[in-house]
């Protein structure tokens, strides 16, 4: 696992993005997203995605499905650029991160080309923050492969994360209806239209265990505000989830549904 300082960037390929996230106590305001890439990120498609941002306030992007090899950091003239790739073609993860906060990250960890970390500073907390972007196995998988991926999460969330901690991405799974004894995890705002997955079972007890929030489902929202952030090009079945162990910082999070750029996720945002 390498870690990286706050000086150098490098382009991915499948974006996810951090979403906007506010502290209830506090007026300043950080935005993350959720995004993915139909195609690798090049140096011409990083120019397409600043041009599609202009309009669009956010401080930190997650990157999944990037689809470049290696580990690298590159600063642009606006973002700095993390990403961490091992299969050429295929999968890849990493942050893109505004340049005014490039002074407050603390490092970048490339565990694997399905998860990668950022750590930084934000002013207005005390604590560090502690971001982990993933892209999972998909439902076809075989189960071990996945089950090893989990592992390797909970690994990274319990050795290398900070006391505030977010792990978002394309978790490949539908979580259904919420249990019983799910209060603490999972809001009453699901919108799936599907049972629980395979993978779904297993982002549950990821969060259970490490006492995440799964944000999406926290806050109503209608038919249009879902959208494809609810990860339906056919019928409502989200698969891209951001999760937090202190729920309370978020006030509402919304789909961004007008980005011109090419992408197979829409992004979320959290205020």
């Amino acid at each position: 696992m390498t870690a990286y300082g706050c000086g150098w960037l490098a382009p991915d390929r499948h974006l996810d993005a951090v979403v906007p996230f506010m502290n209830v106590s506090n007026t300043a305001r950080y935005k993350e997203y959720e995004l993915e890439v139909r195609d690798s990120i090049t140096e011409e498609s990083l120019s397409e995605l600043s041009l599609a941002l202009q309009n669009t306030k956010w401080d930190i992007l997650g990157l999944s499905e990037v689809r470049r090899i290696g580990e690298n950091i590159i600063a642009y003239p606006d973002f700095i650029l993390y990403h961490m790739g091992q299969t050429p073609g295929k999968h890849g993860v990493g942050f893109l991160v505004k340049k005014y906060l490039a002074k407050h990250i603390i490092g970048f960890y490339g565990v694997s080309e399905r998860i990668a970390l950022l750590n930084i500073k934000l002013p207005e907390y005390k604590d560090p923050w502690t971001i982990i972007q993933i892209y999972s196995p998909t439902e076809q998988a075989e189960t071990e492969t996945t089950s090893q991926f989990y592992q390797e999460l909970n690994k990274t969330l319990q050795t290398y994360a900070h006391k505030n901690a977010i792990v978002m991405g394309d978790f490949n799974g539908q979580i259904g209806e919420r249990q019983w004894d799910e209060d603490a995890i999972i809001g009453p705002f699901t919108y799936s239209s599907k049972p629980r997955s395979r993978n779904g079972k297993m982002l549950a007890g990821f969060a259970m265990e490490n006492n995440l929030t799964i944000l999406n489902t926290m806050f109503k929202k209608n038919k249009t505000e879902c959208g494809h952030g609810c990860h339906l090009m056919a019928n409502q079945n989200q698969i891209d989830f951001i999760m937090s162990n202190k729920p309370k910082c978020f006030t509402n999070i919304n789909v961004i549904n007008n980005l011109n750029f090419n992408t197979n996720h829409v992004w979320s945002e959290l205020n």
